[in-house]
């Protein structure tokens, strides 16, 4: 589409050589032709057109996943949730983030604490680390 009268625009167009010599492009109005044709080796039959969820409903993820209540019945049995345990003590101990101290016979302020115990899954949904 061209405007009725191109001189009147209301656009500010200036020219490349009025703000940089060094570029090696040039501005042109938008109702102008390029100066050269831009071609591309792109393969039409990449191009997706539509709708790109439909042909993904029907895969679902079958996994077996057990539930946290029945894995952490007790998990200090458990020799990877004790691992997972230790490890992240031990982290606690050589940061110097506190003191674990015997529980005091008089009443006293006690800050409590707790463990939250997760398991981390690689790609397939297999577990590969118990993290304490």
């Amino acid at each position: 589409m061209q405007p009725s009268d191109p001189q009147n625009t209301s656009r500010q167009v200036c020219s490349s050589a009025a703000l940089d010599s060094s570029k090696n492009y040039e501005y042109v109005l938008y109702y102008k032709e390029a100066p050269r044709k831009i071609s591309s080796s792109i393969n039409e039959g990449n191009i997706i057109t539509g709708k790109r969820h439909s042909q993904y409903r029907d895969n679902v993820l079958l996994a077996d996943i057990v539930p946290h209540s029945k894995a952490l019945i007790n998990p200090i049995k458990a020799p990877e949730w004790k691992k997972a345990m230790d490890a992240e003590y031990h982290s606690l101990a050589s940061h110097n983030t506190g003191e674990l101290v015997p529980y005091p016979a008089k009443p006293a302020k006690v800050i409590g604490g707790m463990w939250r115990l997760s398991r981390k899954r690689n790609e397939h949904g297999e577990v590969y680390r118990h993290k304490a």
